[in-house]
């Protein structure tokens, strides 16, 4: 880990690695130093969370206490939901079986616990393959995701979501700009993460 920052400032750039949080493990007895110095890890809500649009927060509660133990209480914790090579995934479900209103109420709630418990969202705004057997697609042709297609309509939500954000700073929100701006929208939305160390990731 030391080494690619290194490399990375040998360059004159900042690397910020970061991968799954893992917590499970350490749940099971993994020993919390051989863990790697993760700048940021990642997490996402299950197949079932989807499906249901809402997450079990107690389980969530307890995956953030492990992760914060691990990691320490300033480890930025990043949400997406999740996708892979076929549409039985969190983006899958998302895309292919709820509708547009579901897949609105899910971002809603999800983003709601999420603030509550200082986690970043990072919203499904474009990107993510939403699986080779899906039959939804984007503007009808594409596997990738978009909220601002027809089939989709996410974006309106994660634009007035980010932009609460912004406007309210809530759940100890502050520093550098993390930025949800679609490549094809007008305007450039953006909310406010900690730590301030931390650049924005670019999640599109």
């Amino acid at each position: 880990m030391d080494e690619i920052h290194k490399y990375g400032r040998s360059k004159g750039k900042e690397i910020y690695v970061g991968s799954w949080s893992y917590e499970e493990q350490y749940k099971y007895g993994f020993p919390k130093d051989s863990y790697p110095k993760f700048d940021f890890v990642t997490m996402s809500p299950s197949v079932e969370e989807v499906k249901n649009k809402r997450l079990n927060e107690e389980e969530w509660k307890e995956k953030i206490r492990l992760t914060k133990e691990i990691y320490g209480q300033e480890i930025p914790i990043i949400a997406f939901i999740d996708w892979s090579f076929t549409r039985d995934t969190p983006l899958g479900v998302f895309s292919q079986t709820l509708t547009k209103e579901e897949a609105n109420e899910a971002l809603r709630n999800f983003d709601k616990f999420f603030t509550e418990n200082g986690i970043i969202f990072a919203y499904p705004v474009h990107g993510g393959f939403m699986g080779r057997d899906a039959t939804i697609l984007a503007s009808g042709k594409s596997y990738k995701y978009d909220s601002l297609a027809p089939e989709f309509q996410t974006y309106e939500t994660i634009k007035e979501l980010a932009q609460e954000k912004a406007k309210n700073e809530k759940g100890g929100l502050a520093g550098m700009r993390f930025a949800t701006a679609h490549p094809n929208a007008q305007q450039s939305l953006a909310l406010r993460i900690s730590p301030e160390r931390y650049t924005p990731l670019p999640f599109i």
